[in-house]
């Protein structure tokens, strides 16, 4: 079983990592980030949700 600290330091870089990928996720258009939610999709043999678009009223 893992220690508390040895948690807290996983913890830590976990964050790290997350921060990084958000990071550089903030920088792709959208083209390129529904590229690879379709290549991780094909890969993974997932179905592709697409995002539901609201028409404005009037």
């Amino acid at each position: 079983m893992a220690t508390k600290s040895h948690e807290s330091k996983m913890l830590r870089q976990v964050r790290r990592w997350r921060k990084k990928a958000y990071e550089a996720d903030k920088f792709k258009s959208s083209t390129e980030r529904i590229k690879e939610d379709e290549n991780l999709a094909r890969r993974f043999r997932l179905p592709l949700i697409q995002p539901q678009r609201i028409d404005p009223v009037g």
